[in-house]
């Protein structure tokens, strides 16, 4: 992109800039690209201010271009809009009317069909990097609440009245498995319970280094050691995975099932 100048887009960026905001946020909201719904584009001028702003010096450097530090402040500006987006429930088609309107915008002040085609090669670069903003952003909030959903549906349960009993399944992280054995060593105290339950059998990865990385710090939590610790359901190769988390001297002792990990916690 270097060498292209954006003369006539770079004009009326630095003597209208109000102008041209507007006209942006009418062309998105009258953009077929968008999903139709509502709009209230005042939520949109502020960050859309900014954007023009930064996008108005860029365009007068010769060297503007994807990735050029002329460049740099529209595109993290465009790249936070569209995470913002995502987490306010728009779609990928209203992130691209949004950067497509800005497009059609600054295309209508060009001073030749040059510089109109540059600004539409211009605009699809920030147009991918804007929806990938959008993409990473709806992808960890799924992950979140993925996490969250784990977290709160993991059972910890008393399946008798002094045997509390956490029941693992999925795919947890460290957090999640950090809040379910929290939550069982409560349950243990408030009950004043002799013995735990930890149940592996719907855990996915049994050995994985973040299961694994939980159970050592469990274990090493100085009430857990006051506790006989059955553990049941886990496959034969990682039972020994297991054991080998835990401090020098402490044994847990592994059962086939659950019931029988519950009935021989009952009787410790």
């Amino acid at each position: 992109m270097a060498g292209n100048v954006f003369a006539g887009a770079a004009e009326a960026l630095g003597e209208r800039p109000a102008e041209v905001c507007d006209r942006w946020l009418d062309a998105y909201a009258a953009s077929p690209l968008r999903v139709p719904k509502p709009v209230d584009l005042r939520q949109l001028v502020a960050p859309a201010r900014g954007v023009i702003e930064a996008l108005a010096p860029a365009l007068a450097d010769p060297d503007t271009g994807p990735g050029r530090p002329a460049l740099r402040e529209t595109e993290k500006l465009l790249a936070f809009e569209g995470g913002n987006l995502a987490a306010s429930g728009s779609s990928a088609f209203d992130i691209a009317a949004l950067v497509f309107a800005l497009r059609d915008t600054l295309g209508a002040h060009a001073a030749d069909a040059a510089e109109k085609n540059a600004i539409v090669r211009l605009f699809d670069w920030l147009a991918a990097l804007t929806l990938e903003a959008y993409a990473t952003s709806r992808h960890e909030s799924l992950r979140l609440r993925t996490r969250d959903a784990l977290e709160r549906g993991t059972p910890v349960v008393l399946v008798a009245r002094e045997v509390p009993a956490a029941l693992l399944v999925g795919e947890p992280d460290h957090s999640v498995l950090e809040s379910v054995l929290a939550r069982l060593l409560l349950l243990a105290v408030r009950t004043d319970a002799r013995a735990v339950v930890i149940d592996g059998g719907g855990l996915i990865a049994p050995e994985d280094p973040a299961v694994l990385a939980s159970i050592a710090a469990f274990a090493r939590q100085p009430r857990v050691a006051r506790l006989a610790c059955f553990v049941s359901s886990l496959p034969p190769v990682a039972e020994p995975v297991w054991q080998s988390q835990l401090p020098d001297g402490m044994s847990w002792v592994f059962a086939e099932s659950f019931e029988e990990a519950a009935a021989r916690a009952q009787r410790a």
